[in-house]
């Protein structure tokens, strides 16, 4: 296996990590009967459609991620934004300490929300501010994770 290759598949397990910490964390929950998903009546339309494209961003940056690393001939993005700016090791490594990081950060994230973790704000049944964990040093670990994540993607 090439170092490049390596690189592509590190981040590919790595996305299956990240699903592997989620969905057994969602499935939890839901067999808990807390609702994950809150839809928030009180979001405004344009806070709503920003939050749709958010989840369509972060779709689409998880496709091609598979798609670098596949390789899978249809992309979404230019082909200008495909070249690669850094090819060295060194930048490479630095990229994929962040991915773990970010990942690690994720993971602390979802321990620390115990039974509060939400999509949404749920006003039915509301919960009390985490503050414990990961959360006594930043209040958005998850931001923080998928942040490290995009830059770790970068620099690979």
């Amino acid at each position: 296996m090439t170092v490049a290759r390596f690189f592509d598949w590190f981040q590919l397990a790595t996305l299956a990590g990240l699903a592997c910490l989620a969905l057994p964390r969602l499935l939890v929950l839901y067999a808990r009967g807390v609702r994950v998903l809150a839809i928030d009546h009180h979001r405004t339309p344009k806070q709503m459609l920003a939050d749709l494209l958010s989840v369509i961003c972060l779709l689409l940056w998880w496709y091609e991620v598979v798609a670098y690393a596949w390789p899978v001939p249809i992309h979404f993005v230019p082909p200008w934004l495909g070249f690669v700016l850094f090819d060295a090791v060194a930048v490479k490594i630095s990229g994929a300490a962040l991915w773990a990081g970010g990942l690690v950060i994720y993971g602390l994230a979802l321990w620390a929300f115990g039974d509060s973790w939400r999509l949404g704000i749920d006003h039915s049944r509301p919960v009390a501010l985490v503050t414990r964990g990961i959360f006594a040093s930043t209040r958005n670990p998850i931001y923080v994770s998928f942040n490290l994540m995009s830059v770790g993607t970068f620099l690979i």
